[in-house]
């Protein structure tokens, strides 16, 4: 859509890339945007060709710890970039606030917002795109994602300067990002990958913690020396000694002894973060089915078992003759496929609804060094697709039939 079909609503910020406008749609005046505005008429061909790299490489992301890309188009020799607003404001506005108020950020919600944040790392680095510039004035604070009192989400932004690789050991070699959060490895001018970008995550994490900056200095000189040669900081005491080891590797001076993010993902406080994460996303009907399973391999306590066709209400349930089996293709009782038929999620089902994205990316991520376990059915006999054909149909009849045992 042309800049006609938008309504600025107040400039939000502005840089060496251009200036950001908070815009509302005409289709959807409730719905608010950020419109980024890149003048191009000043750029020469390299400049122009990194601003078409940060369209392609917002166009690809697609994930819910990323700002969201929605279009982008030329209008009066400057590249509209559109993508979503986050109302919570940057990192870095929020760290000057409770550094003002002299309020350290609790461990809960900084562990929430790394996990986020190294999520969003772990997609884009299988992508093979290196963000270059991780710092707090790009990770935003969007609504409450959850059900649960307090908890925001953070999304990563801004990829002016982002590089997509040819492949996962190629390295980029040019020498950008904000001082503050740069790798030793780019100080020293030399090869980097996507270890770079764990250390400047490393640092947006020390941050939060210690509401500044790891290495501070009076100019560009000393401050790369610093980065050099000085030992990482360790975040405060006053957290946990998990987060504090876990975030000390990422501040390693050589970037292949630095976690790589999926190796952060599977850390137990993370991993237990993402569980968190997946249980407060869950919504009503999700905690029925859940609980729906769970009694589902005995009868729930103040019902009548299901009657079958020829029975008399009241009456228990004829033993079935070996002699007598249903066909393959007949519908199973209610018992045996409870019992028996395949175990899988209610998502599985017809009807259900889809995951939200933010827990099917979690899920993902769980117990990742697990590898998926066939369906049952797949590439097997007859024989062990058959349910007659199962081990538990060659018991004797009393260990296989609820009601058998009682009788007996």
């Amino acid at each position: 859509m042309p800049w006609s079909d938008y309504h600025k609503v107040r400039e939000i910020g502005s840089g060496s890339f251009g200036r950001a406008y908070l815009v509302t749609c005409a289709r959807d005046q409730n719905k608010r945007l950020v419109m980024k505005e890149i003048d191009l008429s000043k750029m020469n061909t390299q400049e122009k060709k990194a601003a078409e790299v940060e369209v392609k490489v917002l166009a690809s992301l697609k994930h819910p710890y990323i700002v969201r890309y929605a279009e982008s188009f030329v209008d009066h020799q400057a590249l509209c970039i559109v993508m979503d607003y986050c109302e919570g404001g940057d990192l870095c506005q929020y760290v000057a606030a409770r550094k003002k108020s002299r309020l350290t950020i609790p461990e809960s919600q900084v562990v929430r917002w790394f996990t986020q944040m190294t999520l969003a790392l772990k997609h884009m680095h299988d992508k093979n795109v290196l963000h270059r510039d991780i710092k707090t004035q790009n990770v935003f604070i969007a609504k409450k994602e959850s059900r649960a009192e307090g908890v925001s989400c953070v999304k990563i932004a801004d990829f002016g300067i982002s590089k997509v690789l040819d492949s996962h050991s190629a390295l980029a070699r040019t020498q950008v990002g904000t001082p503050y959060y740069l790798s030793p490895e780019i100080c020293q001018k030399q090869s980097y990958s996507s270890p770079s970008d764990i250390w400047a995550l490393g640092c947006v994490v020390y941050e939060l913690c210690a509401l500044k900056v790891p290495f501070e200095a009076n100019d560009l000189p000393a401050l790369l020396n610093k980065i050099v040669q000085c030992p990482a900081p360790r975040i405060p005491a006053t957290y946990s000694k998990e987060l504090i080891d876990v975030h000390y590797g990422m501040l390693a001076r050589q970037a292949h002894v630095r976690p790589t993010a999926q190796k952060l993902l599977e850390t137990p406080m993370l991993q237990a973060d993402i569980k968190k994460m997946i249980t407060e996303n869950k919504k009503p009907a999700d905690n029925e089915n859940q609980a729906e399973e769970q009694r589902g391999r005995e009868p729930s306590r103040g019902r009548e078992p299901s009657v079958q066709r020829g029975e008399a209400p009241g009456q228990p349930p004829r033993e079935p003759s070996r002699d007598r089996r249903e066909p393959t293709n007949a519908p199973r009782g209610v018992l045996q496929e409870r019992n028996h038929g395949d175990h899988r999620g209610p998502s599985s089902r017809p009807g259900s609804r889809a995951p939200s994205p933010a827990k099917e990316v979690a899920k993902q991520i769980l117990n990742p060094s697990r590898a998926p376990s066939p369906r049952r059915g797949e590439n097997q006999p007859l024989s062990a697709r058959d349910p007659r054909a199962r081990p538990e149909y060659q018991q004797p009849l009393s260990a296989r039939d609820p009601y058998a045992r009682r009788r007996n």
